[in-house]
């Protein structure tokens, strides 16, 4: 269940990240490298938060969300070309 939860948690940020922050840029992997970012996210937010605020299947929910979107914003900042 815990990796179920960490990749329906990913795929979610990721396309929320992709119509957020990549809207007008061509990034490195397209989609699949904004995936790859927030699900390495939403890891290591539930690595370094553990179980403290809101967990789900032993997923950090909140710490999840905040470093997938970090990582999305810093994926799509140094690695976007276009229209910033």
């Amino acid at each position: 269940m815990y990796w179920l939860v960490l990749l329906i948690l990913g795929i979610i940020l990721a396309y929320i990240g992709s119509a957020w922050f990549a809207k007008d840029k061509t990034l490195p992997g397209g989609f699949w490298g904004i995936l790859i970012a927030s699900i390495i996210g939403v890891w290591l937010g539930d690595l370094i938060f553990g179980g403290w605020l809101w967990v789900w299947a032993d997923v950090n929910i909140i710490g999840g969300i905040i470093f997938s979107l970090i990582l999305i914003w810093l994926w799509s900042l140094f690695g976007g070309k276009g229209a910033a």
